[in-house]
């Protein structure tokens, strides 16, 4: 059963999560030039590796020609859930409220205009370094629900829309957003996940947190004060 994996895959994401910082991000960040120059430098060192070792499926690449084609795409923000904001929210607060931990930003790795795998880059002190790359199903599946958005909610706009994933690392969960207007829509990388849920493929921002704040109480209620005797007794 799905829901029985979830419950004892997220226990032990859980005790990771507790260590996300708790400033929220109430906005989304502006691109900083120091990112972008440094996951450039990072991409390169990744690709250099990549290509000595001759393990180019860890970057989403099927060969040498395709690593040389690879090049860095535009960043995306990425947003983190704190898991003891969805404990703690209420109704009544802004459902920005939820968002918790450093700055942090997703680079694809494209080949022509497929991404093929990501780069996360993360704000420490002044400075950004690299903390992962590869995972090419998550990169398809970042592009997948970006075009679901697209065709279903953005395909009017009179503008380029600016899209963004939000992760809530607690649970392994991850969406694309995009805010059009007053309203936020955000697209479930796994519309199986989203149902676990009890959220449709596509959701405004209210009902997602909404949603997952329901099931964070929930599961903390059960296995919360398990899970922190465990942690203190380290």
């Amino acid at each position: 059963m799905q829901t029985y994996r979830m419950k004892h895959t997220v226990v032990a994401a859980f005790v990771l999560a507790l260590t996300v910082a708790s400033a929220a991000a109430q906005e989304i960040p502006r691109i900083p030039e120091a990112a972008v120059k440094s996951a450039q430098q990072a991409f390169q060192l990744a690709l250099s590796t990549t290509q000595k070792t001759q393990t180019f499926e860890a970057m989403g690449l099927r060969s040498d020609a395709e690593s040389r084609q690879a090049v860095l795409g535009a960043p995306i923000v990425l947003q983190e859930i704190g898991y003891d904001k969805l404990v703690a929210y209420q109704p009544s607060n802004p459902p920005q409220s939820v968002f918790a931990g450093p700055d942090q930003l997703l680079f694809p790795v494209m080949v022509g205009k497929s991404a093929r795998s990501l780069i996360t880059m993360v704000k420490s002190g002044d400075a950004w370094r690299m903390t992962s790359y590869g995972d090419p199903d998550r990169a398809g599946a970042v592009e997948a629900a970006k075009a679901a958005l697209q065709k279903e909610k953005a395909s009017g706009a009179s503008s380029p829309p600016s899209f963004r994933v939000v992760s809530a690392p607690a649970f392994q969960f991850d969406l694309v957003a995009v805010t059009i207007g007053s309203k936020t829509y955000l697209s479930a990388l796994s519309p199986t996940a989203a149902a676990e849920f009890g959220l449709p493929p596509i959701a405004e921002l209210p009902e997602v947190v909404g949603k997952l704040s329901l099931y964070a109480k929930d599961f903390d209620a059960k296995y919360g004060e398990q899970i922190r005797q465990r942690q203190l007794a380290k």
